[in-house]
């Protein structure tokens, strides 16, 4: 059962992993993470892939560590959260969109997303995380 977002904020959460234990769904995030390398090839070269994909690990390791970075977009439902994996000094233009599972003690990302993408394609308000 997912809390209320006001109540998930102040939650202390251990996440164990970054996606459902659904083999699809992971799939799903790590087919979406080779497309963004991919895309990142062609558009800025080789030398940049590694850069960008340490970008990507890093996000997620903190918000892993810490899952109330996220924060809330308008016209998404209330326990929705968004976490950009840009850093200071280090510019992108991917997120995660994502929920916390607090009964199961671990963070859901649902989707990574372009800067550019219509959010509430991927979770319309209210429904249930995709």
């Amino acid at each position: 059962m997912r809390l209320p977002f006001h109540q998930q904020r102040n939650a202390r959460v251990s996440a164990r992993g970054l996606a459902r234990n659904d083999g699809a769904a992971r799939e799903r995030l790590q087919t979406r993470v080779r497309v963004i390398v991919r895309a990142t090839r062609a558009q800025f070269g080789p030398m940049q892939v590694p850069r960008y994909r340490a970008l990507i690990v890093e996000a997620r390791s903190r918000l892993k560590a810490d899952p109330n970075l996220g924060h809330h977009r308008e016209g998404l439902p209330p326990e929705a959260r968004i976490f950009h994996i840009s850093q200071p000094g280090r510019p992108a233009s991917h997120f995660f969109l994502y929920w916390v599972d607090v009964a199961e003690s671990r963070i859901e990302v649902l989707r990574v997303l372009h800067d550019a993408t219509d959010i509430p394609r991927y979770w319309p308000v209210g429904q249930d995380p995709p």
